[in-house]
C-alpha cells in the first residue's frame, strides 16, 4: 500500500465536521498522515481535528474553496492525496472502502490516472444525461442530439455509471478496471470539489495553476471555487482538451450530509440532492434569513 495523506477542508460548521469525522472513523487507519484546513480558526473544529488525530492548518480568515483546496495538498507530504470536504460521509464498508481506495492509490502511483472521483452518484445527473443518450440492454447509445451536439454529449458520456449498466461494460468512453473502479477521460466528465483521490503534483503543478491562470466572474463568499472556474463555459474547452486520466468508483464511497452552516454563507439556501437529507441549522447572524 502506497502512503496516502487524508485532506480536509472546513470553514464554521463544527457540528457538520464531527458529524463527518465519526462516520469516517472505520477507514481514519488507512492514512498514515491527516490534515483538516480550519478557515477561520474555529477552536470547536481545531478541537475535533486533535481529537481524531489530525493537524490542524489553522487560518485567521476565510480563503475560499479555491486557495483552501491548494493549502490542503501543500500541507501533505505524501504524493496521494484523498480531499474531501468536511461535509463528506463515508455510504460503504470498510472493508470495501479500502479495497476501492488501494485499487486507485495503485493506479495513481503507477501513472494510469491523475486523480478519482469517489462522491456517492447522485440521481440528478440522470435527466440531463437522458437529453443525449439511452440504455439499450445496460450500454449507452446516442440519441439524435447526442449526434447534433455531439460535443455536449461527449461532455457526460461517463455518467452511464448513474445507472445500472452491463456488468464489465467497456466502450470508449469508458473501461470497467474492476472493483467497481472505471477508467475514463477529463473531456468525459466534469471536474468536482466534494471527494477527489489526486496526486498532489497534478493538483499544485496543473490543476490549480490552471484555474489561477482562468478567472471568472462566479465566486463563493467572494473568493474563487476551483470547481465554478473549471467547469465555465469558456474555460470547459481547456478541461476538456487537456484529457486527463480520471477514474470513478461505481455508486462511490462517499456522500453528502451537513448539519449546520454558518449563516453568512453564500451557499445557505443550497439544497444537494445527494443529501441524505434533514436540517441544516443556520449559526451566526441571519440578517433576516431563513433558519
Amino acid at each position: 500500500m502506497h502512503k496516502t495523506s487524508l485532506a480536509m477542508l472546513t470553514w464554521k460548521a463544527p457540528k457538520t465536521l464531527q458529524h463527518a469525522l465519526q462516520n469516517l472513523e472505520p477507514i481514519l487507519d488507512f492514512f498514515d498522515e491527516k490534515t483538516i484546513v480550519c478557515q477561520e480558526s474555529d477552536p470547536e473544529e481545531i478541537a475535533l481535528a486533535q481529537q481524531y488525530g489530525f493537524k490542524a492548518v489553522a487560518l485567521e480568515t476565510n480563503v475560499g474553496i479555491q486557495h483552501g483546496m491548494k493549502l490542503a495538498f501543500e500541507s501533505c507530504s505524501n504524493e496521494l492525496v484523498l480531499f474531501l470536504e468536511n461535509d463528506l460521509v463515508l455510504k460503504e464498508s470498510r472493508d470495501r472502502a479500502k479495497n476501492i481506495l488501494t485499487a486507485i492509490g495503485n493506479a495513481l502511483a503507477e501513472g494510469r490516472a491523475e486523480f478519482a472521483k469517489l462522491r456517492y452518484l447522485p440521481e440528478s445527473q440522470k435527466k440531463t444525461f437522458r437529453r443525449y443518450w439511452r440504455l439499450s440492454n445496460g450500454r449507452p447509445r446516442r440519441r439524435m442530439m447526442g449526434y447534433l451536439r455531439y460535443g455536449a454529449a461527449n461532455s457526460m458520456a461517463a455518467d452511464p455509471l448513474h445507472f445500472d449498466i452491463a456488468p464489465g461494460m467497456s466502450s470508449g468512453y469508458l473501461i470497467d478496471i474492476g472493483n467497481g473502479v472505471y477508467q475514463t477521460f477529463s473531456k468525459y466528465g466534469k471536474w468536482e470539489n466534494l471527494a477527489v483521490f489526486a496526486k498532489k503534483s497534478f493538483s499544485l503543478n496543473t490543476l490549480i495553476p490552471f484555474s489561477e491562470s482562468h478567472p471568472t466572474s462566479r465566486t463563493v463568499n467572494g473568493h474563487p471555487d476551483l470547481e465554478l472556474r473549471i467547469n465555465s463555459k469558456k474555460n470547459k474547452s481547456g478541461w476538456r482538451g487537456n484529457n486527463f486520466k480520471l477514474l470513478i468508483a461505481k455508486p462511490g464511497l462517499f456522500g453528502h450530509r451537513r448539519l449546520d452552516r454558518w449563516a453568512g454563507d453564500d451557499k445557505w439556501m443550497t439544497a444537494d440532492p445527494a443529501d441524505d437529507g434533514g436540517p441544516v441549522e443556520m449559526v451566526g447572524d441571519t440578517k433576516g434569513k431563513l433558519t
